[in-house]
C-alpha cells in the first residue's frame, strides 16, 4: 500500500509568514508612536539652553511673597537693536512671560502671563528719547542714551504673580517670549523685506525651571 503524505501548496504555506507580517506591522504602528513621546519627553528642551547671544539674565525670583520675572538682554543685542533708534526710527520691544506647571504626559496649565511691550523712539530735532510703556501708556522722555536703552533691555523685577498660589514642590517652567521689531513698519513690508534680504527677525524663546520650595 502506498502511503500518502500531504504536501502543502506554496500558497498555503505562505499564509502563516503573511499573518505575522501582518501582526508585526500592527504592532510596530502602536509602539512607534509611544516610542517617540517616551524620547520626546525624556529629551531636553532646545529652548532650555540659555541663548547667550541675547539673554544676559533670566529667571525668576520670589520677594516678600511675590514671584518676579526678570529679563536683561546683553549688550551686544542691545546695541544691535538700539543702533536702529539712532536713526530716529521707532522701536517696539515685546516681553511676554507665561509660567506653566509642568505635567508629564498631559498639556500644561498656564498659572501666570504677563505681556511687557515698550516703545523708543529718538526725537532728532530735540535729541530726546521717547520711551512708551504700551500697557499703562505711561511715556517719559530723556536725553540720556543709557536709561532709553535701560528702558529697551533691562525689565529688572516685573511682578508675576503671588508665590503662595503655587504649589510647593511642584515642577514649573517660565517660558520667556522676546520680539523687536521697528514700529510703524507694516507686515507686508516686513515680509518681503525678510525673503529679499534673508533677514532674521529678533524673535527669541527661554525656558527657566523653577520650583518653590
Amino acid at each position: 500500500m502506498e502511503s500518502s503524505h500531504a504536501v502543502g501548496s506554496p500558497a498555503s504555506s505562505a499564509q502563516p509568514t503573511l499573518a505575522v507580517w501582518y501582526r508585526f506591522m500592527g504592532a510596530s504602528w502602536l509602539v512607534a508612536p509611544l516610542l517617540l513621546l517616551f524620547v520626546a519627553a525624556c529629551s531636553p528642551h532646545p529652548h532650555d539652553q540659555l541663548p547667550t547671544d541675547v539673554f544676559q539674565t533670566a529667571g525668576l525670583s520670589e520677594q516678600e511673597g511675590k514671584l518676579y520675572a526678570q529679563v536683561r538682554l546683553t549688550d551686544a543685542r542691545l546695541k544691535d537693536i538700539f543702533s536702529v533708534a539712532q536713526r530716529g526710527e521707532p522701536i517696539l520691544v515685546t516681553y511676554r512671560f507665561r509660567l506653566r506647571q509642568v505635567r508629564h504626559w498631559l498639556p500644561d496649565p498656564s498659572a501666570a502671563e504677563l505681556l511687557v511691550s515698550r516703545r523708543l523712539r529718538l526725537r532728532l530735532i530735540t535729541e530726546r528719547y521717547e520711551m512708551r510703556d504700551l500697557q499703562t501708556d505711561d511715556v517719559r522722555t530723556t536725553t540720556d542714551p543709557d536709561e532709553a536703552r535701560q528702558f529697551l533691555g533691562d525689565l529688572g523685577f516685573m511682578p508675576l504673580m503671588d508665590a503662595a498660589a503655587l504649589i510647593a514642590g511642584e515642577a514649573y517652567r517660565l517660558e520667556i517670549h522676546f520680539h523687536s521689531e521697528r514700529d510703524g513698519v507694516s507686515r507686508m513690508y516686513r515680509i518681503l523685506n525678510r525673503w529679499l534680504t534673508f533677514w532674521k527677525p529678533d524673535d527669541y524663546i527661554h525656558h527657566v525651571p523653577y520650583r518653590r520650595p
